[in-house]
């Protein structure tokens, strides 16, 4: 038998949605012109030998990937953290 969901309760699928509609959002708000232009004022502002506009550029893609694929990282690696955990004898139980 199927289990109720409560009306506040998100299930798997609809927590991914959320994240991917999140990501969207923000992406769209970050790499929105008006605050583009605030990165491209001075052509030789430079961080780490990049162009600001491109490190601010490159940022905010990656935090917009690890935002989406975070958790789905942490589920894969979960065998290994509990592998680690039982070769220094500790118990998650």
């Amino acid at each position: 038998m199927k289990k109720q969901q409560e009306p506040g309760e998100l299930s798997a699928r609809g927590t991914g949605r959320a994240r991917m509609l999140v990501a969207a959002i923000l992406g769209a708000l970050l790499l929105n012109p008006p605050l583009l232009e605030i990165f491209s004022v001075d052509p030789s502002a430079r961080l780490f030998g990049w162009p600001l506009i491109l490190f601010y550029i490159n940022l905010t893609w990656i935090l917009l990937i690890v935002m989406v694929f975070l958790p789905r990282l942490a589920v894969l690696f979960k065998p290994l953290g509990s592998a680690a955990q039982r070769l220094l004898g500790k118990r998650s139980d």
